[in-house]
């Protein structure tokens, strides 16, 4: 028996455990593996696939012993944000803070670029977050403004999130969706490349669609800073929702993504004049502003874990386990991968050498149609 990782399907996104059996490998789907061994999904070893299944969300593959990235553990985010982002969500917050104490005064806190530079270099500005952060420590029943300080810092901290993801996938995303409509404009489409063409752009539409209204919906639940901060751990559980959701989808869009961005302008018309565009908007991106992901879970997530703790899959016929190497994807460039000691993944050793020995097995068919 070889090594054994864990990756989705290029084909559906199903979370496979890749296993060499022999001269063959096999891409089994962890459902099977579960049927296969006749783990229960409330079970040690179902949770402990359920966790890897929800992991594939956040990194291309797994190995043993890599630890699983924190989104399924805590629920904090194992990238970090660039800090100009945290700078700008904690300037918006502070100038609602403003515009709440003193409405008619909306107007000279607008959170632009200018606005934000006052608060840190307008004294007149200073003062009024200040006396905006003790009123708002009377209103929260807080011991002072102290308090609201560092609740408005821990807000801004998983709004710097949703702003990262907005540069990085919204912004990029519209872009694309504007070159993607100027294609086919500047010469003669035959009606077949022409039909295609209309069939990407209404899904990249859709697509679009979705994942602004994700924005838009964080937009407006966290418009009201002092129901945020009223309600600042309903509103983190929902922050996070939303960041994992559009994380998910930046990943799955990300090579396309990528792709239109290198494109040097004007290249979508010359492939169009040389024989059709060559459009790679399929597979999992499509269906990305549905939640790429969701999908095949082989086991419902356990509630989070505390940092530091190790999740094993321990059964009767094994208690080994063996250590690897991470196998994510690159980095974005807002993201810098927090690895710290967090869960790692421990195999069934002993059951796995028995895999496909039935050739009845799900395994065994599995392997039976995968060439060396």
């Amino acid at each position: 028996l070889g090594a054994i990782s864990f990756r989705r399907a290029e084909a559906d996104g199903t979370p496979v455990a890749l296993i060499s059996l022999g001269e063959r490998n096999a891409a089994v789907p962890l459902r099977a593996l579960q049927r296969e061994f006749g783990i229960e999904d409330d079970s040690a070893d179902g949770r402990m696939l359920g966790l890897i299944a929800e992991a594939l969300d956040y990194v291309t593959g797994l190995q043993l012993g890599d630890r699983l990235p924190d989104e399924v553990l805590s629920g904090k985010a194992s990238w970090q944000p660039d800090a100009k982002f945290r700078r700008v969500t904690a300037s918006k917050l502070r100038l609602q803070l403003i515009a709440w104490v003193d409405p008619a005064a909306a107007a000279d806190t607008w959170a632009d670029a200018p606005a934000m530079e006052r608060l840190e270099t307008d004294p007149a500005m200073r003062a009024r977050v200040q006396r905006a952060f003790e009123q708002a420590a009377r209103a929260l029943d807080l011991p002072g403004p102290q308090a609201v300080m560092q609740v408005v810092g821990e807000i801004a901290e998983e709004l710097s999130f949703i702003e990262a993801l907005r540069e990085e996938l919204l912004l990029r995303a519209q872009a694309m969706a504007m070159r993607l409509g100027a294609l086919g404009t500047g010469g003669t489409v035959n009606a077949e490349r022409q039909a295609m063409l209309t069939r990407v752009r209404k899904l990249t539409h859709l697509a679009l669609h979705q994942i602004t209204a994700r924005f838009a919906d964080v937009d407006a639940q966290t418009g009201e800073v002092m129901a945020t901060l009223r309600n600042a751990e309903a509103q983190r559980a929902f922050i996070r929702s939303n960041r994992d959701w559009l994380y998910r989808t930046r990943r799955a869009w990300e090579p396309i993504l990528a792709d239109w961005a290198a494109a040097p302008p004007g290249a979508g018309r010359c492939r169009m004049a040389a024989g059709g565009p060559h459009l790679s908007l399929s597979g999992p991106a499509l269906h990305a502003g549905a939640g790429v992901g969701n999908q095949h879970r082989p086991a419902p997530r356990p509630q989070a874990a505390e940092a530091g703790q190790r999740y094993e899959v321990v059964s009767a016929a094994a208690s080994t386990c063996t250590e690897c190497t991470a196998a994510r994807p690159p980095s974005p460039a807002i993201c810098a991968r927090q690895d710290v000691p967090s869960a790692t993944i421990t195999s069934l050793a002993a059951a796995a050498r028995t895999a496909g020995s039935n050739p009845a097995s799900a395994m065994a068919r599995e392997a039976s149609c995968v060439s060396a």
